[in-house]
């Protein structure tokens, strides 16, 4: 099942790119995400995803109780940038998992990479 690795990209993503814009490293601060996974039978026909990104806000680590730190909003420039990330962290994800064959471009000229649906995979 890839929901699961899939959303843990799109999570740690966005958690990194929280602690860049309020300035905190890894060790310093946390955030977190609900995900709402709508089923019809085995497969999940919706999935929401509602991290702290949400509130722009991260959670910094004390001895007592959680202060939310408020992150500047961003620009849509910062918001493309983060969608490419993602982008990029998925496919390589799906490729490595078998269920994406990245496509070698002729032309040099072409920036990006092509992917196919693997024709191997097990349901």
């Amino acid at each position: 099942v890839l929901v699961t690795p899939v959303l843990q990209v799109v999570h740690r993503v966005i958690t990194r790119h929280l602690l860049y814009r309020t300035s905190f490293q890894a060790n310093e601060a946390d955030s977190g995400a609900v995900t709402l996974i709508q089923r019809l039978g085995l497969r999940p026909t919706r999935t929401f995803t509602c991290t702290a990104w949400c509130w722009t806000a991260c959670t910094q680590r004390t001895d007592g109780e959680p202060v939310f730190v408020q992150a500047d909003s961003p620009t849509d420039e910062a918001l493309q940038a983060l969608l490419h990330k993602i982008i990029t962290r998925l496919m390589k994800l799906l490729t490595r998992r078998g269920v994406l064959v990245e496509e070698e471009e002729e032309e040099e000229e072409e920036e990006g990479s092509s992917y196919l649906a693997s024709t191997g995979l097990r349901r």
